[in-house]
């Protein structure tokens, strides 16, 4: 890549909430979610649209022209010199990659994988790790797809 250096650049606190920027902002968002399907061949026309003073040829009004993108660069480049995320939710990052679930054995016995049974009740079989939680789903396709589901703690 090449220009400035990430670390070298800054970039501007984002407005306040209460801002005249942040309030125009949100006032953007909300035009976008009512616009969302108007097609395009139609925003010189359409009554939603005309509302805003839109004119075919001319800008369209924005609070900040291209500000969510430019930010995103601004993250991306960012992330890349420091060679790491600096921006992700906790919430999520402890629940999916810090407390990751392991994967653990389980041997099913019986009924054969990816055998049909024609008798009922099935008794399923097999080993697991003391401790484990097996849940098993078995979906009948003679009977309207009907699944009955199992619980069980070894």
């Amino acid at each position: 890549m090449e220009g400035a250096d990430a670390a070298a650049l800054a970039s501007p606190a984002p407005p306040a909430f209460s801002s005249a920027q942040a309030a125009g902002e949100m006032v953007e968002d909300y035009w976008q979610a009512l616009t969302r399907d108007v097609p395009f061949s139609q925003y010189g026309t359409d009554p939603t649209i005309a509302s805003i003073g839109f004119q075919n040829g001319h800008p369209a009004g924005s609070s900040a022209p291209l500000f969510w993108a430019a930010g995103q660069y601004v993250r991306l480049l960012q992330n890349i010199v420091a060679n790491n995320i600096l921006e992700r939710p906790t919430d999520t990052f402890n629940r999916y990659v810090t407390h990751m679930v392991a994967q653990t054995a389980l041997t099913v016995t019986a009924p054969a994988d990816q055998s049909a049974v024609t008798a009922s009740p099935v008794t399923v079989t097999g080993t697991s790790v003391p401790g484990n939680a097996i849940y098993v789903a078995a979906t009948n396709t003679d009977q309207d797809s009907q699944t009955t589901t199992a619980t069980t703690t070894t």
